[in-house]
């Protein structure tokens, strides 16, 4: 019943209106990005029925050390995932560390901030974890995730967003996705799905990629 419902997202998910356009990106002076975006243009073409929008791109956070991001989309919704470093220090695996759940307060804070023009209402953020796939040498660690929803006069529109450590680095996953009314718990189940399904497709080709 669980994969009907995640099917029957996806359906939705496809006919929902074509996503926000790409924000402009301005790499920050200095930043190494070369590795990170190896890793991040090994992931497949495709994951969980979303396609990559072009080949990984520095990041423009200011002050980041070394750090890419990549987008995947379908219509109605799309994903970023950053892969990146702030400081000299490698990030601990998994996301219980300080740098980690940092990072999700601060990206949390600044989607509640931008998302305050759509609507007065404060975004009620919901945390909660994935699970890594036990068992599996492919499987990453474990994402520390929230998800809001917005009501807009538009529709809903579901935001998410999951960080962990992976390999010294930090890996965070930000979805945004505007399914149709009354469809967005459908919808929650797919987008975790395809953020476990991104962590284990970047974990999975580590082994193949120097960087």
């Amino acid at each position: 019943m669980r994969a009907l419902v995640a099917v029957a997202a996806l359906m939705l998910l496809a006919g929902c209106g074509a996503p926000p356009s790409k924000p402009e990106v301005r790499a920050s002076a200095g930043v190494n990005f070369r590795a990170e975006a190896a890793l991040l243009d090994a992931l497949p073409a495709a994951i969980a029925g979303f396609e990559r929008r072009g080949p990984a791109e520095p990041d423009p956070t200011p002050g980041m050390v070394t750090g890419a991001l990549t987008r995947f989309a379908r219509q109605g919704a799309f994903a970023t995932l950053y892969l990146f470093n702030r400081g000299t220090t490698t990030v601990p695996e998994g996301p219980a560390s300080s740098q980690a759940m940092a990072e999700l307060r601060d990206t949390l804070l600044a989607a509640s901030v931008s998302l305050a023009r759509l609507s007065p209402t404060p975004l009620a953020w919901q945390h909660f974890t994935i699970g890594n796939r036990q068992g599996q040498r492919s499987g990453g660690p474990e994402l520390a995730c929230a998800r809001g929803v917005l009501t807009l006069p538009t529709g809903p529109r579901v935001e998410m967003a999951c960080v962990t450590g992976l390999d010294g680095r930090m890996l965070k996953i930000r979805i945004t996705a505007m399914p149709a009314a009354g469809q967005d718990a459908a919808v929650q189940i797919v987008l975790d799905s395809l953020a476990g399904q991104m962590r284990d497709a970047l974990a999975g080709v580590r082994p193949t990629v120097r960087a």
